[in-house]
């Protein structure tokens, strides 16, 4: 790696960082709800320190709409995007072809066969967790 690679990775690092912050704070204000963003820093703040005096002022349904309904489903996107794209990464690694990925390889359709499997057969052995186990064996069938 020349050592301008090294000095735009290190640039482009935090670059996409806080374009992903900014593309979170931006998502969590959109919906029914209006939330504006500097509420939604507060709120988060006093999520993870446990001040509550942080969101005084805030409108009360504003903390459980930002809290529990609109953050966890935003940050479990973003970790799912993360994943499909590491799995891409890994792909291409190891089959040396850049157009693999576990949509052309099948893997998807596995998963969504075992998650499938898990939901007509009605399946509740681990609870919640039965969904997603068959899909991950599923994946590893394929």
């Amino acid at each position: 790696m020349k050592k301008t690679d090294n000095k735009k990775f290190w640039l482009l690092l935090p670059t996409l960082a806080a374009a992903t912050v900014c593309c979170i704070l931006f998502s969590t204000g959109l919906g029914y709800v209006e939330v504006g963003w500097r509420d939604i820093v507060r709120i988060v703040l006093a999520g993870i320190t446990g001040d509550a005096a942080l969101a005084a002022g805030i409108d009360q349904v504003a903390p459980f709409v930002v809290m529990d309904v609109r953050l966890p489903r935003i940050l479990t996107a973003t970790l799912v995007g993360a994943g499909l794209s590491m799995s891409g990464v890994i792909y291409q690694g190891i089959l040396l072809n850049p157009l693999a990925d576990p949509y052309t390889l099948g893997i998807s359709s596995g998963a969504a066969f075992g998650a499938a499997v898990a939901l007509v057969a009605n399946l509740a052995l681990l609870g919640q967790f039965s969904v997603p186990l068959f899909a991950f064996v599923g994946a590893m069938a394929t």
